[in-house]
């Protein structure tokens, strides 16, 4: 009967602490998510940079032109948004997983302004592409993840 007795302030001093670091947790993830939340994560806002970002595929004869051909990464975009914009990354996923992201040189694009280029690439199979664009926000760039353009199967350009 005594190891009984001996239990139940165990037992409860286990169960309060439990409850402690419980509520704890919950109030710090209460008190983070309240001040962690960007203007990407709330669709945009007034401050946010990306707001007036707007990059697309340009039509060549009706076709977009982003493509895979002779050893490269081929595309042509247009800046339909009305904001300058910085530069232009290419981020690529092979088919292991591997990501490469590479910051294109001279992809300053003005509002309404067209860009083209052809990134040197490996022997591509199936291959996730994404063209992020980005400004800069206090000197530093800020990649609009919300206005990238994506393509899960980069076509030859010899089939367009």
């Amino acid at each position: 009967m005594r190891s009984r007795k001996g239990m139940s302030p165990l037992i409860a001093t286990v169960l309060l602490i439990a409850f402690a670091v419980a509520l704890g947790a919950m109030i710090m993830n209460w008190s983070v998510d309240g001040t962690t939340t960007t203007p990407d994560d709330r669709g945009g806002d007034a401050g946010d940079p990306c707001q007036d970002v707007q990059l697309q595929l340009k039509q060549v004869f009706g076709k977009q032109i982003l493509c895979y051909q002779d050893g490269a990464i081929k595309f042509n975009v247009v800046n339909t948004g009305g904001r300058e914009i910085t530069g232009i990354q290419v981020r690529t996923i092979d088919e292991d997983l591997n990501e490469v992201k590479h910051d294109v040189p001279g992809s300053r694009l003005p509002s309404g302004g067209t860009f083209e280029y052809s990134l040197p690439a490996a022997a591509l199979g199936r291959v996730h592409v994404e063209l992020v664009p980005y400004v800069l926000e206090n000197g530093n760039p800020k990649y609009c993840i919300s206005r990238k353009i994506v393509n899960d199967a980069l076509p030859s350009c010899s089939n367009e």
